[in-house]
């Protein structure tokens, strides 16, 4: 697991919230804002690609398991049938 992906959920909702409320939340004037905009999607993008490869890994892992247990299975069921 990538460090902090578990946070990349909460922190794509709290920033829908902060562009949903400017009032509350005002944008600095830096020019670097774009600039850090950018590398914050980048990264919350790489965060999310990463997570989903996680995901597709566990899945496949359990998938193979669940199949060697299966396989496991019909090898007890036809040694007890002997």
């Amino acid at each position: 697991m990538v460090v902090g992906s578990e946070c990349v959920e909460l922190f794509q909702k709290m920033s829908e919230c902060m562009s949903q409320h400017p009032d509350l939340y005002p944008m600095r004037d830096d020019d670097d804002d774009d600039e850090d905009s950018e590398k914050i999607d980048e990264a919350l993008q790489q965060l999310a690609d990463t997570k989903t490869k996680e995901v597709n890994t566990e899945k496949s892992d359990s998938d193979i398991t669940e199949k060697k247990s299966t396989d496991n299975n019909s090898v007890s069921k036809a040694e007890a049938k002997s």
